[in-house]
């Protein structure tokens, strides 16, 4: 099964590209043809950002190189030094790269072809689809095109029909950023170097860094500790919340039966106060009865009185006794009644003062009733209060509910997100991939700007006093080394009068060369390197010295080398670790070195016996990338253009540039002349660099 996939695979890859030559095969079969219409379909779409067009005009080895890039996958092939490379360093560099980005040279004028002024990348993006940036005002597609010179690189903008949209290179950085275009990312583009470094040694740890980085599972990781340890904290101050919500309930249940404590208190009382006054109005409705008893009995008495004093004047002489004693009788009950009332008055008078007393402390059963009203209209107040609060608990109960609802529903919606994220988890990943490139891109050339611009104003300022120290009418030949020079050697032949040195010093070392060639002296001075202002001594007691006078004369600037090496009347005999062939000479050849002892120095530090000179590019890699070719002892080799080869089996090139002469055989009219060139060629630099640091801020 997997090798029938595998199969199917090959032939798809196959098709596509026969189709974007023009070289169209027809399957036989109906699956290959499913195929094909499944690919014409998807090549249908175009895809913002992708590179339709790449032209390259006098970059690297390449005169004038077109290059259309098919909608699929794009193999460039090619024999070593033929360009490959150069042409992933011209997409690097023409989308807002940096030179020390591709590794292949320190600044943008080394990729300029040998021999030429400026070089051109110019390149077609597609800008088409739902992720096309600004297409109201670039169309579908957006060219980019960028000179470089010996001395500028800048950057211009097209649309496309051809119009000028923008000169900045903030607004290039834009677009790459909109489009998801990071040249300086390894995992989008790995330039040459990096990629032998990931090959050829490959660590486990470094490998795992750049796995975990590029997928993001750092951060994810790190995300997941974060919302389980904010879950944990949550559930925490649930449960805190719900002790609380516990204990305010359990308070609110207290206070509740408080409150219906004072209610029965209070019926209670008001009952008692009702059964006293029905007690006392009891006894006395009681009292009034008697009362009204004995009136009436008076009233009778009187009655009868009378009827017996009329019947009494009829009958006065019959019945006299009889009525005086039936008025003795009544008398009698008058008297008992009489007697019966002052009981009665007595006993109404002891309920009256009883009913007084009742009725004072009635009062004061009021004036209690009312304090205990008042008391009661407090506690209603403060049950309010109460009422008010538990409201309140039971709105924070009610919230925490709801916040434990919430938390819930947070974490189903938590787990289905991290369901959707699984499936989304690359698209996510690669554009958090891409804005953190972006912001680690935007951060480290903000500070590559600030260096290179204080370089450019370093360098400057050393060159603008090499210039100040030099004299246009000066037929010295040690005046191109400054003025500094000239103090210092009139200080060694001081300190030689007066026998301080065991042997004079000798230097600087580029005044006793001679070049043989003229055309080689820029290449021989870099060969050099800053050897050739330098001094020899003997041994280091006249190093010391030397040491002193030269930071005596020289301070705080760039000082001479000193080589300490016993003296010898004779040059080295290098005659068994030369190189050469018929046609090319060795730099110690070209030379013509008038001090021995400088000529040994030479060929101690440098080794310019085993440096091969070869005039064109061409002419070194034929000779040095195959072993059977390479001549012997040859190190390595220079060209006229300022390119390093390094010879088979650890064949490599690197490529340079060539200023002008400075020391050998140059007057000082001609180093004011370069030095003055050098100026306005850093001083154009430093505007550009000042003026692209000022855009990113």
């Amino acid at each position: 099964m997997s090798s029938q996939t595998n199969q199917k695979k090959k032939r798809k890859n196959q098709h596509s590209l026969d189709e974007e030559v023009g070289r169209a095969k027809r399957s036989k079969d109906k699956e290959s043809g499913d195929e094909s219409l499944l690919l014409e379909s998807l090549q249908g779409k175009a895809t913002a950002g992708r590179i339709k067009k790449l032209v390259l005009r006098n970059f690297f080895c390449h005169d004038h190189l077109v290059m259309e890039f098919n909608k699929n996958v794009n193999f460039i092939v090619g024999r070593n030094g033929s360009g490959k490379s150069a042409i992933l360093t011209a997409i690097t560099i023409g989308l807002g790269g940096r030179a020390s980005t591709t590794e292949r040279g320190d600044s943008f004028k080394t990729f300029i072809k040998s021999g030429k002024v400026s070089c051109t990348i110019e390149i077609t993006l597609i800008n088409e689809g739902p992720k096309a940036y600004e297409p109201e005002i670039y169309g579908k597609v957006i060219k980019v095109v960028r000179t470089i010179s010996e001395t500028s690189s800048k950057v211009i903008i097209k649309g496309q029909r051809d119009n000028l949209v923008s000169k900045r290179k903030a607004d290039l950085l834009k677009i790459t950023s909109a489009l998801n275009i990071q040249v300086d990312n390894p995992i989008s583009i790995l330039n040459q170097n990096a990629a032998k470094k990931f090959l050829i040694q490959p660590k486990g740890d470094r490998m795992y860094e750049l796995f975990m980085q590029a997928t993001q599972l750092n951060i994810i990781g790190k995300n997941y500790k974060e919302a389980l340890q904010i879950s944990k904290e949550t559930q925490t101050r649930m449960q805190d919340t719900q002790r609380e919500l516990q204990k305010n309930k359990n308070e609110i249940e207290a206070i509740e039966e408080k409150i219906k404590a004072i209610d029965n208190l209070e019926s209670v009382r008001k009952k008692y106060e009702e059964l006293e006054c029905e007690c006392l109005w009891a006894r006395v409705i009681a009292q009034e009865a008697r009362v009204n008893a004995a009136e009436k009995a008076c009233v009778n008495g009187e009655r009868t009185v009378e009827e017996l004093v009329t019947n009494a004047d009829q009958n006065y002489n019959g019945k006299a006794e009889k009525i005086d004693g039936k008025i003795a009788e009544i008398t009698e009950h008058i008297r008992e009644s009489e007697k019966e009332a002052a009981t009665c008055e007595s006993a109404w008078e002891e309920i009256r003062n009883k009913y007084q007393g009742k009725k004072d402390g009635l009062a004061a059963k009021e004036r209690e009733y009312k304090a205990c009203k008042q008391s009661i209209n407090r506690t209603l107040k403060d049950l309010d209060t109460i009422n008010t609060e538990i409201v309140r608990l039971e709105q924070l109960n009610s919230q925490a509910y709801n916040e434990k609802a919430q938390l819930e529903q947070h974490k189903i919606s938590v787990e289905a997100e991290l369901r959707e994220v699984e499936q989304r988890i690359k698209t996510a990943q690669v554009d958090q991939v891409h804005i953190n490139s972006d912001k680690l891109r935007l951060e480290m050339e903000e500070r590559e700007y600030r260096v290179d611009v204080n370089q450019k104003e370093h360098q400057l300022g050393q060159l603008q006093a090499q210039l100040g120290n030099l004299s246009l009418s000066s037929s010295n030949s040690l005046d191109v080394y400054g003025r500094d020079m000239i103090r210092l050697l009139k200080r060694i032949d001081e300190e030689n009068r007066q026998q301080h040195f065991e042997q004079r010093p000798r230097g600087p070392i580029g005044a006793a060369i001679k070049m043989k060639d003229s055309s080689w002296t820029p290449i021989v001075e870099k060969a050099i390197g800053n050897l050739i202002s330098g001094f020899c001594v003997d041994n280091r007691g006249d190093a010391q010295l030397l040491g002193k006078l030269i930071q005596e004369v020289y301070s705080g600037q760039k000082s001479p080398e000193i080589i300490c090496s016993k003296f010898l009347d004779r040059v080295h005999d290098v005659r068994n670790n030369s190189t050469r062939t018929e046609r090319y000479c060795n730099v110690f050849d070209i030379m013509e070195v008038s001090d021995p002892v400088i000529a040994n120095c030479l060929i101690d530090q440098r080794s310019p016996e085993s440096i091969l000179l070869i005039p064109t590019s061409d002419e070194a890699a034929a000779l040095l990338k195959d072993r059977e070719n390479v001549p012997q002892n040859c190190k390595m080799a220079l060209t006229k253009t300022g390119e390093t080869f390094y010879p088979d089996p650890n064949y490599r090139t690197y490529s340079g540039y060539i200023s002008n002469p400075r020391y050998l055989q140059v007057s000082t009219a001609q180093v004011v002349q370069s030095l003055k060139k050098e100026i306005r060629e850093i001083q154009e630099e430093f505007d550009e660099s000042k003026k692209t640091t000022d855009c990113q801020m």
